[in-house]
């Protein structure tokens, strides 16, 4: 979400609000705009993966060099050229009012590839960690 849109947000006090013509959990966004993720963050001692749109509106996609300075673990980062916050891929100009256009397609393949072939690495090696650590894997 833009600048001006997360500003207005702010400024609301009802749990409903429209924002850009669209009806947005307002009460929700407010909440999630205060909580510091930052010690979430550090807590992450697992193999991370962390993904986002180069046209995400609503999370800046700087904030992923954040994520792997914070998160102790394994972290790999994507940022996904034309991808959006709604995980399709958006070659156009990309604003709030792209979203219903955006949501009647699928999720990306490319995302669900890139996933897919992180989630098959890190199960490999977690697989082959167990054993070296004397516990068995289930077949």
């Amino acid at each position: 979400m833009g600048n001006r849109a997360l500003t207005q947000v702010k400024k609301t006090h009802t749990d409903v609000a429209r924002i850009a013509g669209f009806p947005v959990n307002a009460r929700w966004m407010r909440e999630n705009l205060v909580h510091d993720t930052r010690d979430d963050l550090i807590a992450v001692h697992s193999p991370a993966l962390a993904v986002t749109g180069a046209k995400d509106i609503q999370v800046d996609p700087a904030d992923l060099e954040e994520i792997r300075r914070l998160v102790p673990g394994r972290t790999e980062i994507h940022r996904v050229p034309d991808l959006t916050h709604i995980l399709r891929r958006d070659p156009a100009h990309h604003t709030l009012r792209s979203y219903r256009r955006l949501l009647r397609g699928p999720v990306d393949p490319g995302l669900l590839t890139l996933i897919a072939t992180w989630l098959t690495r890190e199960l490999d090696a977690t697989s082959g960690e167990m054993t070296r650590e004397g516990r068995t894997t289930a077949p």
